[in-house]
């Protein structure tokens, strides 16, 4: 009988109608009371994780809409400059023909060397927004 009872042993069941059984001990409902107290620690672990989402996603979202202002305002930038190359050649004919002076030509070269001053900066503005936007977070750029 013995051997009847070897040959169909089965391997012990370690959890038993809601209660543990770790080798000689049985820890009965443990595991009800544990769960129960850490729901709202994992309810809280996963509105924090939604938070960190929402702030990297806003983050991304404003770096980005700065980047394209970024570019928007170096489109503009560049498009003066060319309108303004073009008003300097032609102030530049019409001193040749006597049509104007001298003063208005540099005036308009002046006005060519302003504009072209100020895109350098912009592209700056806008590689900075891009390492932002597109990037990990850490040390920014600084030209």
């Amino acid at each position: 009988m013995v051997a009847e009872s070897v040959g169909r042993a089965r391997p012990p069941s370690f959890i038993k109608l809601g209660s543990i059984r770790i080798g000689n001990w049985t820890f009965s409902g443990a595991t009800d009371g544990a769960s129960k107290r850490q729901r709202p620690i994992f309810a809280g672990a996963v509105e924090q994780r939604r938070d960190v989402l929402v702030t990297l996603v806003s983050e991304l979202a404003r770096n980005y809409l700065e980047l394209r202002g970024t570019q928007q305002r170096l489109a503009v930038a560049q498009e003066n400059l060319a309108n303004q190359t073009n008003v300097l050649e032609l102030v530049r004919s019409q001193n040749k023909a006597g049509l104007s002076s001298r003063l208005d030509e540099t005036r308009a070269a002046a006005q060519v060397a302003t504009t072209a001053s100020t895109i350098p900066p912009i592209e700056a503005g806008a590689r900075r927004a891009i390492t932002r936007a597109f990037h990990s977070p850490g040390p920014q750029p600084t030209n």
